[in-house]
Order: structure tokens, then C-alpha cells, then sequence
């Protein structure tokens, strides 16, 4: 004898997450500014970069999330987490990293161009 309670179970489910999901963003996007950024005075290391820190969202304030050296990244180069009004209300973007396009190379006035077959 097959079960009908399955289908109805998951229905219920997906249902209900439909309902709770835009009260779970609103709660992640608030429409208060976050404060200033802190200055964070870092010395430059080899091999790393310094990821900045930033004001994260807790439901009802802002607390402050530490800066932290990371492994540089070959042709990349570190976008900084930041906040972004849309609508009134604020989100929070996640520091990343960017491919950087190599450039070419600039000849001096002395250098002949590379003959090319």
C-alpha cells in the first residue's frame, strides 16, 4: 500500500519556505546605513593581501568583522566586502576576487618591435 503522506509533506515544506523567504531577506537587508568603515593600519606582506574589514548585519545592529591577510591570487586582485543600497534597503556584497587582464607591454623609443612570421 503506497503512502499519500509523502507528496503532501513536501508540498507543506515547499510551501512553507515560499512564505519564509522574504522574511529571512528582509532580516539580511537593513534599511539602516552601516556606519563608516574602521581604519585598520596593516603593514604589507609578501605573498598576501589584506582583505579590509567590515560592518556585517546581525538582525538589529551592526558589529564590526576584523580585516584578515589572505593568499594573493596570480592575475587576481581583491574587491573589499561593501554595502549597497537598493530600495531603501541595504545589502551586504561579499569581498571577492577579479581576474586582472595582463596588459601588454609598453615599448621604449631604443626597442624594435618583434618580427612575427
Amino acid at each position: 500500500m503506497k503512502s499519500h503522506r509523502t507528496p503532501c509533506f513536501v508540498a507543506l515544506c515547499l510551501a512553507g519556505s515560499a512564505i519564509a523567504a522574504p522574511a529571512i531577506a528582509s532580516a539580511n537587508t537593513p534599511d539602516v546605513a552601516p556606519p563608516m568603515p574602521r581604519v585598520e593600519l596593516v603593514a604589507p606582506r609578501d605573498g598576501f593581501v589584506w582583505a579590509s574589514g567590515y560592518w556585517e548585519w546581525y538582525g538589529h545592529s551592526y558589529h564590526w568583522v576584523t580585516g584578515t591577510y589572505i593568499y594573493e591570487r596570480r592575475r587576481q586582485r581583491w574587491i573589499a566586502d561593501q554595502w549597497e543600497q537598493a530600495n531603501g534597503r541595504w545589502q551586504h556584497l561579499h569581498g571577492r576576487w577579479e581576474r586582472v587582464e595582463a596588459r601588454a607591454r609598453l615599448l621604449s623609443s631604443a626597442e624594435t618591435p618583434a618580427k612575427t612570421r
